[in-house]
């Protein structure tokens, strides 16, 4: 009898999810953040403050996060110790209705994280771009597929929700389709660098 083929999804680029609950108090604060219109892009709304987390108001928030980002980097991708994340950057953005995200990726950052806050469902979904450089078959081709999977396709979508915690690297492409809704959209991002020993057999550095 032959052996039941196996799939090996090698070489892949790590997304995790998982749902966290935001005590009220923070996340009523939160929402109160100072925001201005993103002239650069022409629609949204991004906050003032790039350095949100680091208020005493959000310890416990900020705590939460970096926990599951050291799983993200430590658990899920066996990273040892050594080398550690360190939050730099955290902002607030809103999205009315009609407003989007376009394709982007956070440069001089490690990791990224996006938390939903309010009014997530149904208001625009994020969408995870494959990597110009990770085609699973080499050479300029396009073919025709029978159905659409984490194989093959070019493009992955997360249908946000209130408490979405999402981590990924921060070269990964990505956007948000319009807010189609008459709810504005309100989510937390946030970027990890590291710091401490990268390297081996002889070529290590230390990044402070």
């Amino acid at each position: 009898m032959d052996q039941q083929p196996e799939v090996k999804c090698l070489f892949s680029v790590p997304v995790y999810e998982t749902k966290i609950d935001i005590e009220k108090p923070i996340l009523n604060n939160l929402l109160k953040t100072k925001l201005e219109f993103m002239k650069h892009v022409g629609n949204g709304h991004i906050s003032k403050e790039k350095n949100i987390l680091n208020n005493k108001k959000f310890k416990s928030l900020k705590k939460v996060i970096e926990n599951h980002v050291n799983a993200y980097f430590h658990e899920v991708l066996q990273i040892r110790r050594n080398c550690k994340l360190y939050l730099k950057n955290s902002w607030i953005t809103k999205h009315q209705t009609n407003d989007f995200t376009q394709i982007h990726h956070h440069a001089n950052s490690i990791v990224s994280v996006i938390l939903y806050l309010k009014n997530t469902e149904g208001t625009g979904d994020l969408v995870l771009y494959r990597p110009e450089n990770m085609d699973f078959l080499p050479g300029n081709f396009q073919f025709k597929h029978y159905s659409f999977n984490m194989l093959n396709a070019q493009a992955f979508t997360i249908n946000p929700s209130d408490g979405l915690l999402v981590i990924f690297p921060s070269h990964l492409k990505h956007s948000a389709k319009a807010n189609l809704t008459n709810f504005d959209r309100y989510l937390l991002s946030c970027d990890f660098y590291i710091k401490g020993n990268v390297g081996i057999n002889g070529f290590e550095l230390k990044l402070w």
